[in-house]
C-alpha cells in the first residue's frame, strides 16, 4: 500500500461517479457550447484571478436554430499562471491585471463588437477607471 502525504487523499471512484462523468462528457460533446463570434452582438468577458493564475472566458448570447432559443456560447477561453511578481499583488490588483491581460490578448474580438460587459467577482473593480 502506498504512503499518502498530508495533501494527498485517496479518491473513491464509485459507479455513480463513473456514470456522472460519462453523462457530463456526453452533454459537453453534444451541446453547441462553442461557436464563432457574431460581431453584431454584445460580448461578455468573464474574468477571475487568484494568487496562482488568471482565467477568462469570452461568451456571447446567440440564437440556436435547432432549439429555437437563445443561449450563451463560448467564443474563447484562456488562462495562465501568475508571474512571481504578480503573486505578491493584492487580490484587487490581481483581478484588474487579469482583466487587462485578457483584454489585450483578445482585443481583436473586443474591438469588433459593439459593446463588451466585463464580469468579475471582485466588487472593488467597478469603481476603478
Amino acid at each position: 500500500m502506498e504512503q499518502l502525504s498530508n495533501k494527498q487523499e485517496r479518491l473513491n471512484w464509485s459507479m455513480d461517479c463513473e456514470r456522472a462523468w460519462k453523462e457530463i462528457k456526453n452533454k459537453l460533446a453534444s451541446a453547441s457550447i462553442i461557436d464563432y463570434p457574431d460581431y453584431s452582438e454584445l460580448l461578455f468577458l468573464h474574468a477571475d484571478a487568484c494568487k496562482s493564475g488568471f482565467a477568462g472566458i469570452l461568451t456571447q448570447i446567440q440564437f440556436d436554430s435547432v432549439s429555437q432559443s437563445k443561449h450563451h456560447v463560448i467564443i474563447n477561453a484562456t488562462s495562465r499562471t501568475t508571474t512571481k511578481t504578480e503573486k505578491n499583488y493584492t487580490i484587487c490588483k490581481l483581478e484588474c491585471a487579469c482583466v487587462i491581460w485578457i483584454a489585450k490578448k483578445r482585443k481583436h474580438h473586443l474591438y469588433s463588437a459593439p459593446h463588451t460587459t466585463i464580469f468579475t467577482d471582485n466588487y472593488g473593480l467597478q469603481y476603478m477607471q
